[in-house]
């Protein structure tokens, strides 16, 4: 055959009379359920893509949809804003990623783990000065918050 598409399989059909039977059948009879007629050995019919048989007296039992299939895709996209890693211990001219405003940011120490530590030691090894690291800002975690919205931009860690 020329004129065929060499990546298309070519199928090809017989129409038989179910009347008619060949030596290498099984006989089931009508009686017998789906399961039995599967255990028979019995081949399925081929799918044959209605591309493949057009010109041909086969008609294809594959119905098209009456209407379309809409297909809706949503693609969700986040940002987050990095924090830089060091702003420092004082407050410091910075545009804000939140606002997208350039504010002088407010600052606020808080004690965390590196002075308690401190504290701890000095406790165990001069006590008289345990109370320092509460006084000296190199030991609290300085954070920096927009001055316009309020929200943090950064910080410093303690003993840094």
């Amino acid at each position: 055959m020329t004129g065929l598409d060499p990546g298309i399989p070519v199928v090809t059909a017989t129409v038989v009379d179910p009347d008619t039977r060949f030596d290498n059948e099984i006989a089931v009879p009508p009686s017998a359920s789906a399961a039995a007629a599967v255990t028979s050995n019995s081949v399925p019919p081929a799918y044959v893509p209605a591309s493949t048989v057009e010109g041909s007296k086969i008609a294809s039992s594959t119905k098209k949809p009456s209407t379309p299939v809409t297909t809706t895709t949503t693609t969700t996209t986040t940002t987050t804003a990095s924090r830089p890693a060091n702003l420092g211990r004082s407050p410091t001219g910075f545009k804000c990623p939140f606002c997208q405003q350039e504010q002088v940011t407010t600052v606020r120490e808080q004690i965390d783990a590196c002075t308690i530590v401190a504290i701890v030691l000095l406790l165990l090894f001069f006590w008289p000065l345990f109370w320092l690291p509460l006084c000296m800002p190199s030991c609290k975690t300085v954070e920096h918050y927009c001055g316009r919205c309020n929200r943090k931009v950064g910080e410093t860690q303690a003993c840094a």
